[in-house]
């Protein structure tokens, strides 16, 4: 995971687009599926209850956490 911590904070302006762009994905997926009642197909297999939502939750946790863990490293 340091690698790829590595990777993430290697450009200035990775984080906050890989952290608000999971908060986008995470509104079009609510949007999509309550307002409009679309089912989101990824590779001919739906959205919800698969393994690529429980993928893009991990992802986005993690990525919650570094901004986290990068903001009290900025406070002190």
């Amino acid at each position: 995971m340091k690698k790829l911590e590595k990777l993430i904070y290697s450009k200035s302006w990775l984080p906050p687009i890989l952290y608000f762009g999971s908060v986008a994905c995470i509104i079009y997926i609510i949007y999509s599926d309550f307002y409009l009642d679309k089912d989101i197909k990824i590779f001919q297999y739906g959205w919800l209850n698969s393994v690529f939502q429980d993928i893009f939750f991990v992802w986005f946790f993690y990525i919650t956490y570094l901004a986290i863990k990068n903001y009290k490293k900025n406070q002190q």
